[in-house]
């Protein structure tokens, strides 16, 4: 999903605005469409720090992959000397439960270095105040450049129009367009926010200590058996304290 938004959404957006500055130095003061100079501007440098920041995180998931990849391929041995003989006794099972701990507890540990990452802070905020620039758009294309005799956008009607006239066609045509393509991901976008806020919560240690103890307290009323705090630390708070226990387990 990082690199299909990066190749669908980021990457057109950025260079459509690159292209209207370009070519709308020279006219892009005299436009009539109210903000549409800071707005170019503003879309462009977002668009920007989202591409590198997808960018990064692909290249970090890439390497958590890859550690995964390679801690399994050091536990193939262990593997395969565990059920050579076809049958298994207490010590072989014993040494199967401790592998497939083992690449657990790894994978645990990478998903929470991605989790902390800078770079997903840079997606959280960053996918925040990129809607914040499409909401922008919207009122400057649906309410200046869609509704009849607002704006003149002709070159012939420079001198009739005067204040209220465009001349930066390239902007207009950009910030149109980038509505279109803004609105292919809008909802990934929306559910990107919502899972930044949601991890947020996850390694906050107040949080996970009231969700947890409402769980207990649910648990109390099913004659104490911990079922539904197994459930919330396997499903919600697969976060801080697992991912520190496997570090310590790992580390030994």
């Amino acid at each position: 999903i990082h690199l299909s938004q990066v190749f669908f959404v980021f990457l057109p957006t950025l260079a459509l605005c690159a292209w209207a500055i370009w070519m709308d130095r020279h006219t892009l003061d005299d436009c009539a469409v109210p903000t549409i100079r800071p707005w170019v501007y503003v879309q462009a440098s977002t668009a920007f720090l989202l591409v590198v920041a997808h960018l990064a995180v692909t290249a970090q998931i890439q390497s958590s992959k890859n550690s995964i990849n390679a801690k399994i391929e050091g536990m193939k041995e262990r593997l395969r000397q565990a059920v050579s003989d076809q049958e298994l006794s207490v010590d072989e099972i014993r040494e199967l439960l401790i592998i497939v701990s083992i690449l657990l507890e790894h994978s645990l540990v990478e998903e929470d270095k991605l989790r902390r990452s800078a770079w997903r802070s840079v997606i959280g905020y960053g996918t925040m105040f990129w809607m914040v620039t499409v909401l922008w758009n919207f009122v400057l294309v649906l309410g200046w450049t869609f509704v009849p005799g607002m704006v003149a956008f002709h070159a012939a009607a420079a001198e009739v129009a005067g204040d209220d006239y465009c001349g930066a066609w390239a902007t207009v045509f950009a910030a149109r367009l980038t509505c279109v393509v803004s609105l292919l991901f809008m909802m990934f976008n929306m559910l990107s926010v919502v899972q930044f806020f949601s991890d947020k919560l996850v390694i906050s240690e107040a949080y996970s200590s009231a969700v947890i103890s409402q769980a207990r307290k649910l648990d109390q009323t099913m004659l104490g058996t911990p079922v539904v705090e197994t459930v919330v630390k396997a499903f919600l708070l697969r976060g801080t304290g697992d991912s520190l226990k496997a570090q310590i387990a790992m580390s030994r």
